[in-house]
């Protein structure tokens, strides 16, 4: 358990990211990111907010060949997108079309 404790990164932040901010955010991620995946870390973790959340996971997701690193998304529901705006339905990945799934919440 404790060799997957170090290989295991999480990511979660903001939900309100202004999109002149995104670029930014990017770059202190990969700041971070990049010396962490030097030292074996091989598992990235994102929750499934709007915002930073889907933002850094769209990146990993783009680039998990590059970094050889396996997604993990924690959902906060079941079809968890269904009660977003349409807008940010299209401007937000969808974990699904990657084939990435991962825990949910159970429900109450």
């Amino acid at each position: 358990m404790l060799i997957f404790k170090q290989q295991t990164c999480c990511f979660t932040g903001h939900r309100n990211l202004p999109k002149y901010e995104e670029q930014k955010v990017l770059t202190r991620v990969r700041y971070i990111l990049e010396p962490l995946l030097n030292r074996g870390v091989k598992y990235l973790a994102v929750g499934g907010a709007v915002g930073f959340d889907m933002i850094v996971a769209e990146y990993l997701l783009d680039h998990r060949d590059k970094y050889k690193c396996k997604v993990i998304s924690f959902l906060p529901y079941p079809d968890w997108r269904e009660n977003w705006a349409e807008e940010e339905k299209e401007e937000q990945p969808d974990y699904r079309r990657y084939g990435v799934h991962g825990p949910v919440c159970p429900e109450e």
